[in-house]
């Protein structure tokens, strides 16, 4: 059996990749012929509600590990596809704007650097799909109040293709589409022509 793929959905906080990853999955069966999926969750969402908030390069450390973890756990199943709405190179974007205090800070920005370019060679990923933020205001209850401020909404989603420039999948792709099932087909159609 062949490795399974390995599918990202990279966006902002607010930008749909959790409903965009759980669609994705569902339909990857039917419309590309994956027989399993397996579909891997922003294991940030459960450090923030067991730990509090991401305050420290630390904290974004273990939180990138987890998320690690998970995948590399997914994969190691009999699959034929992971799907994941929290890319690991994501990570990298939210280590960018945590103030390096110490020396220890500079150590676990290093370290996570490090680690993200060890595993993406060869590419960790097959497709990595960006999804703009949706328009409209965002508040999920659990995300820092800095990451609905619209400034470092538009600066950090500006990054998302320069982080995939350093850490590149196989397929990077913008998504254009805006409704959810658009944007699914979009990205099924890209699977399709790319596997």
């Amino acid at each position: 059996m062949s490795d399974p793929k390995r599918i990202g959905l990279a966006g902002i906080p607010g930008s749909g990749k959790t409903s965009t990853a759980r669609a994705l999955a569902g339909l990857c069966g039917t419309e590309v012929g994956f027989k399993r999926v397996e579909l891997v969750h922003e294991y940030a969402r459960t450090h923030i509600a067991e730990y509090g908030t991401i305050d420290t390069l630390a904290d974004q450390f273990a939180v990138s590990m987890r998320q690690i973890e998970w995948e590399d756990r997914a994969t190691l199943a009999i699959v034929d596809a992971m799907v994941t709405d929290c890319p690991i190179h994501l990570g990298w974007i939210y280590a960018m704007y945590i103030d390096q205090k110490t020396k220890k800070d500079a150590m676990y920005a290093s370290d996570l650097f490090t680690r993200l370019t060890e595993l993406n060679v060869p590419p960790r990923y097959d497709f990595v799909f960006h999804l703009p933020p949706i328009p409209g205001t965002f508040d999920d209850g659990v995300r820092k109040s800095e990451h609905l401020d619209e400034d470092w909404r538009k600066e950090a989603d500006r990054l998302i293709p320069f982080i995939f420039k350093l850490f590149p999948p196989r397929v990077f792709v913008t998504v254009k589409s805006v409704s959810l099932l658009d944007r699914v087909h979009e990205c099924l159609r890209y699977i399709r022509e790319n596997s």
